[in-house]
């Protein structure tokens, strides 16, 4: 059996019904819990835990990734080209994003059609 969205094949057991469709864990899990850049209160919450504490939001090693090579690039990077490069599943590399974007460390622009993520 696969997975009805990636196509990854899968035991039965693994996978689960969402709307019709049969989907791997990962697949189940963002069509649950889609991660979103645009989210007020996680922005919100992000500066708020910075001015009470005095400190700088920590970020993780693919966050700095994401940062380090968005640096090289300045015009900005499509997703799956970031995800190639860092060879890490689109999936994970939109979570990542999405927390980068709370923490105002990048956005999203379009430039030709195309979606580009940027520096802030």
């Amino acid at each position: 059996m696969q997975c009805d969205k990636c196509n990854q094949p899968a035991k039965k057991e693994d996978l689960h019904k969402h709307n019709g469709s049969l989907l791997c864990e990962e697949c189940y899990m963002d069509a649950l819990s889609p991660a979103r850049n645009c989210d007020p209160w996680a922005s919100r919450s992000a500066k708020i835990f910075v001015r009470e504490t005095g400190s700088i939001a920590a970020i993780n090693e693919t966050q700095a990734k994401i940062l380090g090579l968005l640096k090289r690039n300045n015009g900005g990077m499509e997703v799956p080209v970031i995800a190639e490069a860092l060879e890490i599943a689109v999936f994970d590399l939109k979570r990542e994003i999405a927390t980068l974007h709370h923490l105002e460390k990048v956005k999203h622009r379009n430039k030709d059609g195309k979606v580009l993520v940027t520096l802030w």
